[in-house]
């Protein structure tokens, strides 16, 4: 049962990484670019951003026996409070990045907009 906590932590760990990494290519394509503040291939990777925060947060969810199992050895209930607002905090990270995707997105179709009036 050990190695399902350890595999779950792992593929946290890793799944974080990679949002990281996202994050910084995105904000490595949005320097680069001076003349439009909204670029199509920003808006990709937000969108892999936003899916990799879900993925994040159903991995999240298998931390949630384990916090189980110590909350019942030590006899601390708070323990399990602690593991679920781990969880929800992930869950807050992927409402956000959806919400920001969404908003970005209109943003772009503004500037598209814009640019063909112009």
């Amino acid at each position: 049962m050990i190695w399902q906590n350890n595999l779950t932590l792992i593929c946290l760990i890793l799944a974080a990484a990679t949002i990281s990494y996202m994050a910084v290519k995105s904000v490595h394509i949005w320097q680069k670019s001076s003349q439009h503040a909204f670029q199509k291939e920003l808006l990709i990777y937000t969108k892999q951003v936003s899916l990799a925060s879900g993925v994040i947060f159903f991995l999240s969810l298998g931390i949630l026996p384990m916090f189980y199992r110590w909350a019942d050895l030590g006899d601390a209930p708070g323990l399990m409070l602690i593991g679920l607002a781990i969880c929800l905090f992930f869950f807050t990270m992927v409402l956000i990045s959806i919400s920001f995707s969404k908003l970005y997105q209109k943003a772009l179709s503004l500037q598209d907009e814009l640019e063909m009036v112009i």
